[in-house]
């Protein structure tokens, strides 16, 4: 039932990408609510082995967009096991901790995508990395509005647990 959440979030960040372009403020940088979503997978997982979520969704977007298949896998899978060791020191249901985590992975995504670009690219890269900067903050400001909204859903509550978040 999960994977159908999933595919409802995927889904949705590509109708948002598309309809950028008609949206004024949208045009430079639009928000990766996957990049939230995955930060979500990864404050109310119970353990590592449901960071698949993640990892499929990643693969989702791999199949929908013009990326080397892996690259947002490894992205989003890393964004989620850097939120499920953050929540031991932060307050994962704080509104100030989803903009904050949700900047930080933005940013680091940001970074470890323009490093694969790099890497695998042949051609000049421009303008990407402050794009991706620009994207980071906007998916901040959404970040408490996505998180309202997967903990009103069924279908995360289901696959991870259906319970919150817990301190070791």
């Amino acid at each position: 039932m999960a994977y159908l959440g999933i595919l409802l979030a995927v889904l949705s960040d590509n109708a948002v990408r598309l309809l950028a372009p008609d949206l004024l403020w949208l045009q430079t940088a639009p928000p990766d609510l996957l990049l939230v979503t995955a930060i979500y997978i990864g404050f109310k997982a119970r353990d590592s082995g449901q960071l698949g979520l993640a990892i499929w969704m990643g693969l989702l977007t791999d199949c929908f967009s013009a990326a080397p298949l892996g690259h947002f896998a490894f992205l989003y899978g890393t964004t989620a096991y850097l939120a499920l060791r953050l929540r031991r020191y932060v307050p994962p249901d704080a509104f100030v901790t989803h903009l904050v985590v949700c900047l930080l992975c933005g940013l680091l995504t940001a970074l470890l995508a323009l490093l694969l670009a790099v890497l695998t690219v042949r051609g000049p890269i421009a303008g990407g990395f402050e794009r991706a900067c620009l994207g980071a903050v906007s998916s901040a400001l959404l970040a408490p509005f996505i998180f309202g909204l997967w903990d009103r859903s069924r279908f995360f509550r289901r696959a991870l647990g259906g319970r919150s978040y817990e301190f070791a």
